[in-house]
């Protein structure tokens, strides 16, 4: 035999041997898991007498009973509430405050501006009546004037 074909054969026996190995892994494991499979379907289905007294034999170490809460982690909770609850009626009446205070800001100010445009309109109102006045004075004038040159003999 060469060396080539010693080689081939060493490999083709490891090839197998590793192959034997993985079929013994994946039988264990099959057989553990249908195990687990069989116990569950066990406990699933038998009835609460059975399942109360495997758990006396100690067959089963999972505990079932829920702890109930103390007074002092109720009370801890609802004093956290209410100061979480007291801190945002703060910043509502801050915010409630700022709006107040914003809208009495615009009121004054539309209030200024209202006055001012009636100071305008009343001193436009002045001129004009000012401007009447003249106007009426100079047509007198005018017509005195006209009257004085239509009198005096030419």
């Amino acid at each position: 035999m060469s060396e080539l074909d010693q080689l081939l054969e060493d490999i083709t026996e490891k090839e197998k041997d590793s192959e034997e190995s993985r079929n013994v892994v994946n039988a264990k494991k099959d057989d553990q898991d249908r195990e687990k499979a069989e116990n569950m379907r066990k406990t699933a289905m038998e009835r609460v007498g059975q399942t109360k007294k495997r758990q006396e034999e100690g067959e089963e170490t999972v505990s079932t009973k829920r702890r109930r809460r103390s007074g002092d982690e109720t009370i801890g909770y609802l004093r956290e509430k209410s100061e979480t609850e007291r801190k945002v009626r703060e910043q509502e009446i801050e915010l409630k405050k700022a709006q107040v205070a914003l809208q009495q800001q615009q009121a004054t100010q539309s209030q200024a501006q209202m006055q001012e445009m009636m100071m305008v309109i009343q001193q436009q109102q002045q001129q004009s009546q000012n401007m009447t006045a003249l106007l009426v004075q100079q047509q007198q004038q005018f017509m005195s004037l006209m009257q004085s040159f239509l009198k005096k003999p030419q």
